[in-house]
């Protein structure tokens, strides 16, 4: 499914290619809540980093985060950084998307700057908990939701499959993917 997005002044449009597009989880970590400004975030619909297309990428920025021990709650040294790269837009703040180079056929988007009409999960899994303020309120959205404290034991892409969800990848996605790299412009 070709995703479609932007931040919020439209100094930035970009689009990418997901197999899996249902924004299914909401994350309660500090690192969710501080970058995206609010209680949680409904975050993360895996796309693949080769079909991304940027326009208006010299007002990107990217920040990578300090490593958190989330289970301790110390912070570690300020120079060690996440592999995850968090691209926004310099000019409106909003956040965009997320590469690591350690999985170079990835990315993930953020959920909150897609433009498209996303499906509606048939259950939320709601992360972090553990790390969830006491002001931010739990909002099940189906009784079908599910908790957990950190970490679920199931990923984006084995979410998607075991409820059924996965998008097929048709022959010609496999031959443009074979050669396709990202592009940024402007």
């Amino acid at each position: 499914m070709e995703l479609r997005g932007s931040c919020h002044c439209k100094a930035i449009t970009f689009t990418v290619t997901s197999w899996t597009p249902y924004p299914f989880m909401m994350c309660y970590c500090t690192l969710c809540r501080k970058v995206q400004g609010g209680g949680g975030t409904g975050n993360n619909l895996l796309a693949d980093w080769r079909t991304m297309h940027v326009s208006g990428a010299s007002h990107l920025q990217v920040y990578a985060a300090r490593k958190n021990d989330t289970v301790a709650g110390k912070e570690a040294a300020d120079e060690e950084r996440s592999g995850n790269r968090r691209h926004f837009c310099r000019h409106c703040g909003s956040h965009l998307f997320i590469h690591n180079k350690n999985y170079p056929n990835n990315t993930y988007v953020y959920a909150s700057a897609i433009d498209t009409e996303l499906p509606k999960p048939p259950a939320m899994e709601h992360i972090m908990l553990d790390f969830k303020p006491s002001w931010v309120p739990l909002a099940l959205a189906s009784e079908n939701d599910t908790e957990f404290g950190e970490y679920p034991s199931v990923g984006i892409y084995e979410w998607h499959k075991e409820l059924g969800l996965l998008l097929a990848l048709s022959d010609a996605d496999e031959a443009r993917l074979s050669t396709a790299e990202p592009v940024f412009e402007g």
